[in-house]
């Protein structure tokens, strides 16, 4: 490939396009966090390296696999891995032997930088990033061996980006009230006429810290745009910078909700493997039908447990309860009118309704679930749809 010449100061600077093969990788969609509990207890019995975005959910992640798997060989690390023994070995043993001890690996980023796994046994990787380079460093921490790696990477929906969209632009906006100050100053401001810089940066200084005392401002969130410098806090321009751009991220993420529907963030994910429109649809296609068969398949078994058992009303709610996410994963992807759908989804996701008659008639006509449920004086009875 020949290189790009830019020539800047007299200087050249020759720029290389590299492309990435991720030929290697099986791609597995998780909507949500029990779909990776899910995997990982029914999934491949190698091990396992599961990144994820935050440090609450890493620590119930652990605990919630520790006490469904009955193994201890799990093990969080966090960037505070330095107060934990167990925490120090496994670092250690990373990072001279390029490989770790447990079966299953959960970590914040805090791998994701000059960090090298090369070992065979790591075949399953779970990703959990919002950005493409988040996404490539993680999963590129594992080197490629000629083995074939499961790599699940998390559906992620709308509301998730304004969230963090959200969380963003509260930093942000710290850091423009900060240089508005500034600003004022330097176009000669009445009220900071007569003020030198160093006297304004102690000024602004403690108005932070007395906002971070009041509880107006949150130590954390101010920590992610500003710096310590002989005792004062100091703007971070590099990191208010990145805010710009993430800023600006979110927001092109969310409007691609608008354009592409609810697959938005799989198809950019996809994107970053290098795959084109028709091998980014084949992948999303593919594992959604898995998940639909699957869900089918789990359905269709309840109801032939269940056929003919007279239930009451509690016991009626309870069965709903207990194949509730499979229901609305078929109801889902159904084609027929928005208002009688938007209707039954709403029932199927309430904890305290029954399977109602209307769900039932949609299960059987577009999900080829072969049952329906009578109620006769307070009694609910499964019956197949054809006797």
């Amino acid at each position: 490939m020949s290189p790009l010449a830019l020539v800047q100061q007299r200087k050249v600077v020759y720029k290389y396009n590299i492309e990435s093969n991720y030929d290697y990788v099986s791609v597995n969609i998780l909507e949500n966090y029990n779909d990776l509990i899910e995997a990982v207890e029914n999934g491949s019995k190698k091990k396992w390296m599961i990144f994820v975005d935050s440090i609450v959910y890493g620590k119930q992640l652990e605990k919630t696999l520790k006490d469904k798997l009955e193994c201890d060989s799990i093990i969080f690390i966090t960037t505070d891995y330095k107060k934990d023994v167990d925490g120090i070995r496994e670092v250690d043993e990373i990072s001279r032997e390029s490989m770790f001890s447990k079966r299953i690996l959960i970590t914040t980023a805090v791998l994701d930088n000059g960090v090298n796994i090369k070992d065979l046994e790591l075949q399953n990787i779970v990703v959990c990033a919002d950005t493409e380079e988040q996404f490539i460093q993680m999963l590129g921490r594992k080197r490629k061996d000629g083995i074939n790696t499961n790599l699940y990477i998390f559906k992620r929906d709308k509301v998730h980006f304004q969230r963090r969209l959200a969380m963003v632009e509260k930093v942000r906006k710290i850091a423009i009230n900060y240089m508005k100050t500034f600003e004022k100053w330097l176009n000669g401001d009445e009220k900071y006429y007569i003020s030198k810089e160093g006297w304004l940066i102690q000024e602004q200084h403690c108005q932070i810290m007395k906002k971070m005392a009041e509880n107006e401002l949150d130590y954390k969130d101010v920590m992610k745009v500003f710096w310590v410098y002989g005792g004062i806090l100091m703007l971070n321009l590099l990191a208010y910078h990145h805010l710009e751009i993430l800023c600006s991220y979110y927001q092109r993420i969310i409007e691609c909700f608008s354009t592409y529907g609810d697959n938005a963030f799989l198809q950019e994910q996809l994107k970053w493997l290098g795959k084109n429109q028709k091998e980014t649809d084949e992948v999303i296609n593919g594992c959604m039908k898995s998940r639909l068969d699957e869900a089918r398949e789990n359905v269709i078994d309840a109801m032939e447990q269940n056929k003919e058992k007279e239930m009451t009303k509690e016991e009626a709610k309870a069965f709903k309860l207990s194949i509730k996410d499979e229901l609305v994963e078929l109801i889902r992807n159904v084609e027929c009118p928005k208002e009688k759908l938007d209707k039954v989804k709403g029932c199927l996701k309430k904890n305290d309704r029954v399977i109602s008659g209307q769900a039932m008639e949609i299960l059987s006509e577009y999900c080829g679930i072969p049952y329906k449920m009578v109620v006769k004086k307070g009694v609910y009875t499964i019956k197949p749809t054809k006797e």
